[in-house]
């Protein structure tokens, strides 16, 4: 994630979210998280993008952030 983060700096915001925390939950419950890792990402207008369960990978990740990025 933080070689992700260094690619995308300032064009997209990557948020990290401790599961074990009592705050969390809410958003645990919507986006129906069940395992770690797992990764939501949002197009500009706030809507889910893409979701993925466990670690697809790096490239997977950058090629979902460079098709929401690039969505009107």
């Amino acid at each position: 994630m933080s070689a992700l983060q260094k690619q995308y700096d300032g064009s997209v915001r990557i948020i990290t979210v401790n599961v074990d925390a009592p705050e969390a939950r809410p958003y645990l419950a919507k986006y129906r998280v069940r395992v770690t890792p797992s990764f939501t990402l949002f197009n500009r207008h706030g809507r889910v993008a893409q979701s993925y369960a466990g670690w697809p990978g790096a490239a997977t990740i950058a090629r979902a952030i460079d098709q929401a990025v690039a969505q009107p």
